[in-house]
């Protein structure tokens, strides 16, 4: 599954686990019916600070006595660059990426008690390691946690709608909610914008919004407030003989089927769509009618997928599959100023969609992946245009951008001894030979039929793409990893 969190949009790449250490397979299967959101109980596993986890795919939930513990977290994976065999190159080496803030409550009743509600038919054993004092089993799952008196008066309420996580202070009669306050620690920035909270990580901004304060069917005036030590809610008029809740969300949404789903990149339109590339194992990945590939290839491997979501993160505009029958991987994503999407990635299909007049139509023979570049109308229903760029060896592209004539440059690994280079080019064979990686470089036309330049860049070991950006006079900036002592550098350098 695929989190995308509203402003904030990142994308990781990470499956949701049914068990952990579960014993037995009747176990499994009863968690296998288990709604994949639920809150797991501590029962001595975790630091005794923690109450309740929740993870909702690339976001660890840690519910305490004083807070909540927001673990946002991004997993990169990484071309594993010590392989001495092009089969090798279909495995990968994972880096997390991480985050930490802390919503933090002042002045909280250090005497509040946790019960969790709906308990689950399912249950986890934590059983890692052999420090047996960390052991637990017979974990119970539920779809609501409750902190009781977390304020004189004051409960809080974890629950999820529609997807979503969603937290509710409980305001019992004749309780004062200005009591309520909290900090966000660990973040970047936190900054008030139309009512809405928000905060930045590393990953980008994150909002509080839909604050909704009521009292049965009556809706009460409320914002946020800053004071002097953090937040607080400025609540209007209310009957303070009744219940109050007050609902702040943190809006998020996940993207997938019943298999592995990895998303690699996203961009955004002027309008806040946003379109997210990756690849995918579900036959029954969310797809949308009228696209231009809605069934997923038939011999095993991952297909490319482009979804567009709306700005709110309430529905797709389109969604589609693109691939052949072996393996494929998109790994970059840019648009233009007409919403045409543009991908990049690898590929091991001979039957990967190509257009008629491309660059490259036919993919490399031998045991090995081609790179791609793929044109996607802007509503999803057909190609402009779809190439192989590669030679003899391994490529990948990793990353693309669009200049405004149209024009892609593709960021990439090669090792490939044969590949597409332009006369003239700043490097035109490969530094490491068929033994290592070679960073690429492709400028390639509007129409996708011919280079405009292409190099190599790399020294006499392994070089790896990370990101490629343009400026205003079409210079490239590229960046990556390099193993090479000889890879190179311009005089007066920074190093």
């Amino acid at each position: 599954m695929i989190l995308i969190t509203q402003r904030l949009l990142f994308i990781v790449a990470i499956t949701f686990s049914t068990s952990v250490n579960a014993a037995g397979t009747k176990v499994d299967e009863t968690l296998s019916k288990v709604s994949e959101l639920f809150f797991i109980e501590n029962k001595g596993q975790w630091n005794n600070e923690v109450l309740f986890l929740t993870r909702m795919s690339g976001l660890d939930i840690w519910i305490t006595k004083y807070g909540v513990n927001y673990t946002f977290y991004r997993i990169k994976r990484e071309k594993n660059s010590s392989r001495d065999e092009i089969d090798n190159r279909l495995n990968t080496d994972n880096t997390i990426y991480g985050h930490r803030v802390l919503f933090e409550l002042q002045n909280y009743n250090h005497q509040s008690q946790a019960k969790g509600e709906q308990k689950q038919k399912g249950y986890y054993n934590y059983l890692i390691g052999n420090d047996k004092s960390k052991h637990a089993s017979n974990i119970n799952l539920y779809k609501e946690a409750i902190v009781k008196n977390v304020y004189q008066g004051v409960d809080l309420r974890y629950y999820f709608d529609r997807g979503y996580l969603r937290y509710d202070f409980i305001v019992h009669p004749g309780t004062d909610p200005s009591q309520i306050q909290f900090i966000l620690n660990g973040a970047n920035e936190e900054y008030l914008k139309e009512n809405t909270l928000c905060f930045s990580t590393r990953f980008g901004e994150v909002q509080m919004q839909e604050l909704t304060v009521y009292q049965e069917q009556n809706t009460i005036n409320a914002t946020f407030k800053k004071i002097e030590n953090g937040w607080q809610f400025k609540i209007g008029k209310y009957d303070t003989t009744r219940e109050l809740i007050i609902d702040p969300l943190i809006y998020s949404t996940y993207i997938g089927g019943s298999s592995d789903d990895y998303g690699y990149d996203i961009v955004i339109d002027a309008s806040s769509n946003a379109y997210i590339t990756g690849s995918s194992l579900s036959s029954n990945y969310d797809i949308t009618t009228g696209v231009f590939q809605n069934t997923i290839g038939t011999g095993g491997g991952t297909d490319v997928f482009v979804t567009k979501l709306n700005p709110t993160g309430t529905g797709l505009i389109y969604s589609t599959f693109i691939g052949g029958t072996n393996r494929e991987i998109s790994y970059g994503i840019d648009i233009d100023g007409s919403g045409n999407t543009y991908i990049t990635g690898e590929t091991n299909s001979s039957d990967y969609d190509i257009t008629t007049g491309a660059f490259q139509t036919v993919i490399n023979p031998g045991f090995s992946t081609d790179a791609f570049i793929t044109k996607l109308n802007s509503t999803g229903t057909s190609l402009i245009y779809s190439t192989f760029i590669g030679g003899g060896g391994a490529e990948t592209g990793i990353d693309i951008t669009i200049d405004g004539s149209g024009n892609a440059y593709v960021l990439g690994n090669t090792r490939s001894m044969d590949f597409p280079t332009t006369a003239g080019a700043y490097q035109t064979v490969p530094g490491g030979g068929a033994i290592y990686d070679d960073i690429f470089i492709t400028k390639l036309n509007a129409t996708g039929t011919g280079l405009i330049y292409s190099t190599y860049i790399g020294g006499m070991d392994d070089e790896s793409g990370g990101g490629i950006a343009i400026d205003a006079s079409g210079n490239a900036y590229v960046t990556g990893t390099t193993y090479s002592g000889n890879y190179d550098y311009v005089t007066g350098g920074f190093q």
